[in-house]
C-alpha cells in the first residue's frame, strides 16, 4: 500500500473516531434534554424557551467563529440540534 493511501486511511480512521464522539456526545445531550423535559413537564414549564434558545444559538456562533467555522453551517447545526432536543423534550418519558 503507497504511502498516500496509508496517510489516507491513517486521516480517516480519526475521522471515524470523532464522528463516534460527536454522536455519543448528541446522545447524551439528549438523554439530557429527557431530563429537562420531564422537570419542565413537573412545572408547566414550555419547552420552547427563546431566550435560552438564543443564549445557545449566541455561544454555538461564537465556538464556531473562534473555529474559523461557517456561520451559516453553525446556524444550521444549532437548529437541528435545538429542533431535536425540543422533540426529545415533549416525548413522554
Amino acid at each position: 500500500m503507497d504511502n498516500t493511501i496509508r496517510s489516507l486511511d491513517e486521516f480517516r480512521a480519526q475521522i471515524d473516531s470523532i464522528d463516534h464522539q460527536l454522536i455519543t456526545c448528541l446522545a447524551k445531550r439528549f438523554e439530557l434534554s429527557k431530563t429537562i423535559g420531564t422537570i419542565k413537564r413537573s412545572k408547566d414549564v414550555n419547552v420552547y424557551q427563546p431566550d435560552r434558545a438564543n443564549q445557545v444559538q449566541q455561544r454555538f456562533l461564537h465556538l464556531g467563529a473562534l473555529h474559523g467555522m461557517q456561520e451559516h453551517f453553525v446556524t444550521h447545526l444549532f437548529e437541528l440540534i435545538h429542533e431535536e432536543s425540543c422533540r426529545v423534550q415533549r416525548t413522554e418519558v
